[in-house]
């Protein structure tokens, strides 16, 4: 009996076993149906949505630890939303490589389905949207979606939902999604910057100013803060505009710690509900307070058919910045002349002019400008200094070695002075050139030095003119010998005060070293015997009569001997010396046999440097010539 019981209580069970089986493809009972409450989660996230897009900030979201099961998806005000069916991408719904439904969602009457997850795997626009994909069932519950979900494999990868739109890091809502509206106030373009703004009592200012097209306060705030070489200075508070203010003004008495900077403003926005979260700073060009470019010094210019000649200071400031005072200062060698006034520019004027008839003290100087801005209570900007001219007469080199092997050497003189005079042409200025020691050197082609308005070279702003500078040779002195080349006795051609600048102005005197081969010497004695400069054999010479034994002809030094007969041969017995207008005669001729008593002879006054000498018995005679030439004569008979 308890067998066959217990065997159809088995029967039993296995039939409603397999009817259990046979009824899964008809609909599922109602306790076990996913779209009960207590079959299912769900997840409300807002990182789940398409616009979602995952930014640097932004940590990436995932579902490694979710457990597997059934879920529904809701938005943060508890509406059903369902998984995308197109691809979004990656870098959405918070996280790296989001899955999304690969088909069509089904309807209430396909109950329990299968479908595809897809991700897109690789950043990069070929790359499928559909790697890696994925098998689940789901369900349509008429209002909503169930899915049967599982933990994904790593922290790439999460289930997006929904399609709402994040609002951008310019935008701001209370839940972070749309409906957005802008997270700050938007300016229209940058700001403007203006100034300084110069007013008839020399006070200035500047001013930055925004332009916000929002009539009523709707909250906005500007924050304006300045600027000074692209720094703030704490000393100077940034100033809040608020309602219908868009201008803010940084007043001159502000700046006295910021001349000859650039100045500029920077602006943020904010809604003073929210101050503490402000835009980013947007900043204007910056403008720069003083006269940031060098002044260009212009000429000399000769003007007005060369009658009169000016230099020009330009300063390269802003024309259109009219209300301006800029001031103009001369300078000589970086020294002002007090009796040249200074001139303020007005007004659209950038040109300051210096006639050249006020330089009559500044010959040989470095003429220049300097520039800056003046301004109410002492407000001075930094002076800027032009580029410089040299005005005046320049002799280059400044001073000449000279080897008396050498032919010529050359001298260039530049003027960099107009001469310029009422007449209008034929305006000239010469010098006598002179050289303090004679026989030294000499001057080729001219004694004089002469410059004209005809010589002028408006480009080159100069007349060059050389002097060529010819040593005295001479092959018996060695050593140096210095003169000095002098610029005398000035003559001036035409008149008016541009010429009469140049009355009594010189150029410096040249210092001139002429330096000297080392001595030769040549001899005549007795029969006579000649020894040369360059023969070194002891040449016999017999001839009765009077001979040029040496001679210079570029400083007109010559040494004539005097022979008669003596026995079978001749001997000299007169001499004669002559250098420029120095003679020395000595003669022995008239008395043989009496050298000592031989007469010294010197018709004329001797040139100054030319010394004679004769020992006590007569029989030694020196001459000493200022060329440095010697000639020693010694009277002997045997």
């Amino acid at each position: 009996m308890r067998t066959v019981s217990t065997m159809k209580l088995l029967l039993r069970v296995l039939c409603l076993v397999l009817l259990s089986a046979l009824s899964y493809g008809q609909g599922v009972p109602e306790e076990t149906d996913p779209c009960l409450p207590t079959e299912h989660k769900i997840l409300q996230d807002s990182f789940r949505t398409t616009g979602f897009d995952l930014r640097a900030t932004d940590t990436p979201k995932c579902d490694d630890k979710l457990k597997r099961g059934w879920y529904r998806f809701q938005d943060m005000n508890g509406a059903p939303i369902t998984m995308p069916t197109t691809c979004p991408g990656r870098n959405r719904c918070g996280t790296v490589a989001p899955y999304w439904m690969n088909g069509t969602l089904p309807s209430v009457a396909d109950n329990i389905i299968s479908v595809q997850l897809c991700t897109k795997m690789k950043d990069d626009a070929a790359a499928l949207c559909c790697a890696e994909p994925e098998k689940i069932v789901m369900k349509n519950c008429g209002n909503f979606y169930v899915y049967d979900l599982f933990p994904t494999m790593d922290c790439q990868r999460g289930f997006c939902a929904g399609n709402i739109i994040r609002c951008t890091v310019d935008q701001r809502s209370l839940t972070g999604f749309a409906p957005c509206t802008d997270r700050y106030p938007v300016l229209e373009g940058l700001p403007v910057l203006q100034g300084p703004l110069v007013y008839p009592d020399q006070k200035f200012e500047f001013r930055c100013r925004v332009t916000y097209n929002v009539p009523i306060d709707d909250g906005h705030r500007f924050e304006i803060a300045w600027t000074f070489n692209g720094n703030p200075d704490p000393n100077i508070q940034p100033t809040i505009l608020a309602d219908t203010q868009r201008e803010a003004v940084l007043s001159g008495e502000q700046m006295k710690g910021h001349l000859n900077k650039d100045i500029g403003c920077q602006v943020r926005t904010f809604y003073i509900d929210t101050q503490d979260d402000k835009s980013p700073m947007r900043t204007t060009n910056t403008i720069f307070l003083g006269v940031k470019e060098q002044p260009e010094l212009i000429g000399p210019t000769v003007r007005n058919n060369n009658k009169a000649f000016d230099f020009q200071c330009k300063v390269n400031f802003n024309s259109g910045d009219t209300d301006q005072q800029i001031e103009v200062v001369w300078l000589f060698d970086g020294v002002q002349d007090p009796t040249i006034v200074r001139r303020v520019l007005t007004g659209q004027d950038r040109i300051a002019t210096l006639k050249g008839s006020a330089l009559k003290n500044h010959i040989n100087k470095n003429v220049q400008c300097q520039a800056r801005l003046i301004f109410a209570n002492g407000i001075q900007t930094e002076i800027r200094p032009s580029n410089r001219f040299f005005f005046g007469i320049k002799v280059n080199p400044g001073s000449l070695n000279i080897n008396v092997q050498d032919t010529e050497k050359e001298l260039t003189v530049t003027s960099t002075i107009p001469v310029v005079c009422n007449e209008g042409q034929d305006c000239c200025l010469t010098y006598k050139l002179s050289s303090s020691r004679k026989f030294v050197v000499t001057l080729k082609d001219t004694c004089k030095l002469k410059i004209c308005s005809k010589d002028w070279d408006p480009d080159r702003k100069q007349a060059v003119f050389k002097i060529t500078v010819v040593p005295f040779r001479n092959d018996v002195s060695s050593g140096n010998k210095q003169t000095t080349l002098s610029f005398e006795s000035i003559t001036l051609t035409g008149s008016g005060p541009y010429i009469d600048i140049l009355k009594n102005h010189k150029p410096t005197p040249v210092p001139i070293t002429v330096k000297l081969q080392a001595g030769y010497t040549c001899s005549l004695t007795g029969d006579p015997h000649v020894i040369g400069f360059d023969y070194p054999h002891t040449y016999h010479f017999y001839h009765v009569g009077e001979y040029t034994a040496y001679e210079v002809n570029d400083r007109h030094f010559e040494v004539q001997v005097k022979t008669w007969k003596c026995w079978r041969v001749s001997c000299i017995c007169g001499v004669i010396v002559r250098e420029r207008n120095s003679i020395i005669r000595v003669n022995g001729c008239a008395r043989p046999g009496y050298a000592h008593l031989a007469s010294l002879d010197i018709p004329y006054s001797l040139d100054k440097g030319t010394t004679v000498l004769r020992s006590t018995n007569g029989c030694n005679i020196g001459i000493l010539l200022p060329s440095g030439s010697e000639v020693k004569i010694d009277l002997s008979w045997s």
